[in-house]
């Protein structure tokens, strides 16, 4: 008679006080959030926006759009950034230094991350969240101390500014010129052939004298983000994860049945929304005036559900040690997280960019699933290599070494 599977909980914790579960959650996040990363570097900004920014699509690559879209766009980002609010407080209990010196060396971590975001996202892609993290981290840090329920209030109210924000913003595209609302369209929507030449031109062409003004896209982009959206979502986000691990849902601590419970439930109603959002963005023609703010309304509150069936799903077939090979992959690209992450921009860019083969705009969505497919294999090997010789990543490394002392002395 086959002996029944119980749950493995003893697993969780790593041998040197990591949490395992946590590890395999970030390898999860970071291989995910790809799928939506590579379509950023190899689409133009606007086929990245809108999926008939150039036209009606082919059924191939609408459907690669429409499936990682339902079930990818903003909901592995928003993993990644619950496991950072969790690290926070993870740092925190096993700090041995008063919590106003604890404080005053977070921020000095928080700013070098600060710089290695700016770096990234004003040298190489445009679409860095590192620099997002270490601002949102720096104010995130003075409520590790709430209880589960303050962190989620808090967290409510600061997912609601980016919601009113769309709200007005869309009330204002209603009230612009025709001329204006046209501009605007063939800049970033529905992008007229000179529109398209200049972009390529400016990724593909020599990257020297292209560097001020894609530097200048990537800080304009940056701010508009943060102010809009970024700050109030990705504190909020860090907040959440903070709760979860408090009450152990992050630590894989809940009975299997919880998680189970819960990822269904997440699921079963994220989904639909996310479907649902889609569905207005067709009855609405992919209209600018709808679709660039409200329409994304709909992914916005969904994808924190689906983020959370994620994990729920993924920490019960981690409690019953189902995942095989596929966990110790996971866990190694995790425990390499920010290498692999700055990994993934050096080889897109050399793709796409005009340093390297200058792809960019070249491939199609289900082409970039193939490219995807390749730096997956690229970094499980490479992170199950490295970890077999060293114990902390290169970029993990040089990030802890320039913190630990102080930036100005």
């Amino acid at each position: 008679m086959q002996q029944e599977k119980t749950p493995n909980r003893a697993a969780t914790p790593g041998g040197d006080g990591r949490v395992g579960l946590l590890d395999s959650l970030r390898g999860f996040a970071i291989l995910g959030i790809l799928l939506i990363n590579v379509q950023s570097f190899g689409l133009l900004s606007s086929a990245f926006l809108n999926p008939k920014a150039l036209g009606e699509p082919p059924v191939a690559d609408y459907s690669v759009w429409l499936i990682t879209h339902l079930l990818v766009d903003e909901k592995f980002i928003t993993i990644l950034t619950l496991l950072f609010g969790a690290g926070i407080v993870l740092m925190a209990e096993r700090s041995k230094l008063e919590a106003q010196e604890f404080e005053r060396v977070f921020r000095r971590r928080m700013l070098w991350l600060l710089g290695i975001g700016l770096a990234h996202g004003l040298l190489l892609w445009r679409g860095d969240i590192l620099t997002s993290y270490a601002i949102c981290a720096m104010a995130a840090v003075h409520f590790r101390n709430r209880t589960p329920w303050q962190l989620l209030k808090i967290a409510l109210v600061l997912l609601l500014v980016p919601t009113v924000i769309a709200v007005l913003m869309t009330i204002g595209l209603h009230f612009l010129p025709p001329e204006r609302l046209q501009e605007i369209a063939n800049a970033h929507w529905l992008p007229s052939r000179e529109v398209i030449r200049s972009e390529v031109a400016l990724y593909t062409g020599p990257w020297l004298s292209t560097m001020g003004a894609r530097a200048l896209d990537g800080l304009t982009i940056q701010g508009w983000m943060l102010i809009t959206e970024r700050f109030w979502r990705v504190l909020a986000l860090m907040l959440i994860g903070m709760a979860l691990l408090r009450i152990g849902f992050l630590r894989g601590q809940w009975e299997p049945q919880q998680y189970r419970r819960i990822g269904l439930r997440a699921l079963a109603i994220g989904l639909p929304l996310v479907a649902l959002g889609v569905l207005l963005n067709e009855v609405f023609g992919w209209d600018l005036r709808y679709s660039l703010y409200l329409g994304d309304i709909a992914n916005y509150w969904a994808s924190a559900l689906v983020a959370i069936g994620w994990i729920a799903l993924l920490a019960l077939l981690f409690q019953f040690n189902l995942l095989g090979r596929i966990s110790l992959w996971l866990t190694a690209v995790g425990r390499l997280a920010l290498s692999n992450y700055l990994l993934q921009t050096l080889i897109c860019a050399s793709l796409f960019y005009g340093f390297g083969l200058g792809l960019y705009g070249e491939l199609d969505r289900p082409m970039l699933l193939l490219v995807v497919l390749g730096i997956w294999i690229t970094q499980i090997l490479l992170s199950i290599w490295y970890l077999k010789h060293f114990k902390v990543g290169p970029f993990e490394w040089a990030w802890r070494r320039a913190s630990a002392r102080p930036l100005f002395a």
